[in-house]
């Protein structure tokens, strides 16, 4: 198995995180494939982790994994989101339409503009490189932040949201050419930087007025609320964890709102905390698990370990990774093998 590190990300991360940005490609807001917001977000990031917190204002908390040394992927929080700008998206409303005359009786779905302030947390910047996905990489990348935000809850509201990439292949998204483009004149790439750098023109220039998708054309209509092909598994193991589909989706490329009670996600609500009893040179174990060290100097790794009524049995390794020693507690969540 991958010997992975989730911790949270350092300035001297920004080159690796830079060019994990353009490996993903448009449609990861939170990833610009610009250095120096790059380096704004870890700036953010550095004094969220470092700031005693009791309830959520406008943080930002970046992680990254980490494989022999070299970053491969990247995760992040916001603990809540419009507070510096306003939260834009569509909302998917359905109507009736009817006629007796013409025998018509269905639903007609139209694009809300919806423009708030004061939203949930949110989850995102997710975005693992190819050649790591697999041996449960993935869920660590993911579930690893709900284990920070079981260890500190009050920094995190209640209801968690995830914004997930939509449906856009060689740069090209058929719902922003549709929706977008006739207004903006511009790309869906050069779309997605504007959004980072110059948030303000969003408001001022996209339609406000309701959508319908039946104007929209079949290449734009058939996306509508789909994720990108690289964002389908991160989709699936949210849902796995009790996300759902809400009825907002992204402005750009018509990517799916996920959100669930913060007190609902698996990996909260299911994960526990124990002393570490003793560390040995090598742990067998059935139980795959997601361990982290409970600290602002956030570390987490998938580890075998052994749980008995009294605590956690650790490997070496395990330890040395998330920097814990016998009679400290770690958090735990285990993919599979007996509890």
């Amino acid at each position: 198995m991958p010997n992975g590190l989730i911790r949270s990300a350092k300035l001297e991360d920004l080159p690796a995180i830079f060019a994990i940005s353009e490996a993903a490609g448009a449609g990861i807001t939170s990833l610009p494939q610009d250095a120096a917001t790059l380096k704004e977000h870890l700036e953010k990031s550095l004094e969220a982790f470092s700031t005693p917190l009791s309830k959520p204002y406008n943080e930002s908390y970046l992680f990254v994994l980490e494989i022999d040394g070299r970053v491969v992927g990247t995760s992040g929080i916001l603990s809540r989101t419009g507070i510096e700008s306003p939260f834009l998206a569509y909302r998917l409303k359905s109507e009736p339409l009817k006629s007796d005359y013409l025998k018509i009786d269905r639903e007609v779905e139209s694009l809300e503009w919806v423009e708030m302030r004061k939203r949930p947390t949110e989850i995102g910047t997710l975005f693992l490189e190819s050649s790591c996905r697999k041996k449960h990489l993935g869920k660590l990348l993911s579930f690893s932040r709900f284990l920070f935000m079981a260890d500190y809850p009050s920094r995190f509201t209640s209801t968690i949201i995830g914004e997930l990439r939509g449906y856009s292949e060689q740069g090209i998204s058929p719902f922003w050419e549709a929706i977008g483009r006739p207004f903006f004149g511009i790309s869906y790439p050069e779309a997605d930087q504007l959004r980072i750098l110059h948030p303000e023109v969003i408001s001022e220039l996209f339609p406000k007025n309701p959508i319908y998708l039946d104007l929209l054309p079949e290449s734009a209509r058939s996306i509508v609320g789909q994720p990108h092909l690289e964002t389908a598994a991160a989709y699936h193991i949210l849902k796995c964890q009790g996300f759902k589909r809400s009825h907002f989706l992204d402005l750009f490329d018509g990517g799916p709102h996920v959100q669930a009670l913060k007190k609902d996600v698996a990996a909260i609500r299911e994960s526990d905390v124990k002393p570490i009893t003793s560390i040995k040179q090598e742990v067998v174990s059935q139980n795959l698990s997601i361990v982290s060290n409970q600290s602002l100097e956030f570390r987490a790794t998938l580890a075998s370990i052994e749980t008995t009524e009294e605590g956690i049995i650790l490997s070496q390794t395990t330890a040395d990774q998330l920097e814990v020693e016998v009679g400290q507690t770690i958090r735990y969540y285990t993919l599979y093998g007996n509890h």
